[in-house]
């Protein structure tokens, strides 16, 4: 996991906390109780309201989209978030690989990191995860899910490598 000796950083690619299966199901459950919620006012609504009958047809669509995507939400973007997010820290670069369908591999070099931070949402709150943020003039990135030990030790190594001051942070 996670290399403390020597100044290579992290030698192979390491993944998040297994807990983003949680976090991740919950923000699917909570996404979808959205959803729903929208879709029966919608169809509430134009009942009440005697919307044109394609508005119907329209509500019935995203109904059926709705329940498609349960199974997505739930149970599969969860898995695939932790099976195919990677991360590794480096002395000349922060390198991020994620993505099923579409791979994603982005490396940012440390010169051009800027600011560092860590930061906490109520889901990951809940289940004891951070995510480290970085910031370079093109943009930022974000390492997602990462307990709370192994989130300070990136950040700290990134701050290292990259020579960022207390004071920046």
């Amino acid at each position: 996991m996670y290399d403390t000796s020597g100044t290579s950083g992290m030698s192979r690619l390491s993944r998040l906390d297994k807990n983003v299966i949680k976090a991740e199901r919950l923000g699917g459950c909570i996404a979808v109780l959205i959803f729903v919620a929208i879709t029966v006012v919608v169809a509430l609504l134009s009942i009440h309201f005697d919307w044109p009958r394609w508005t119907r047809w329209i509500i019935t669509v995203l109904a059926i989209l709705t329940i498609i995507s349960i199974p997505f939400e739930i149970f599969l973007s969860p898995k695939f978030t932790y099976k195919y997010w990677r991360y590794r820290i480096s002395e000349h670069e922060v390198e991020l690989q994620h993505g099923v369908f579409f791979k994603k591999h982005t490396l940012i070099p440390m010169a051009r990191i800027q600011h560092i931070d860590t930061k906490q949402g109520p889901i990951q709150r809940h289940y004891g995860l951070y995510s480290v943020s970085m910031s370079t003039a093109a943009g930022s990135y974000e390492i997602p899910a990462l307990n709370k030990e192994t989130a300070q030790k990136v950040r700290k190594q990134i701050s290292v490598f990259a020579r960022i001051t207390d004071e920046e942070l």
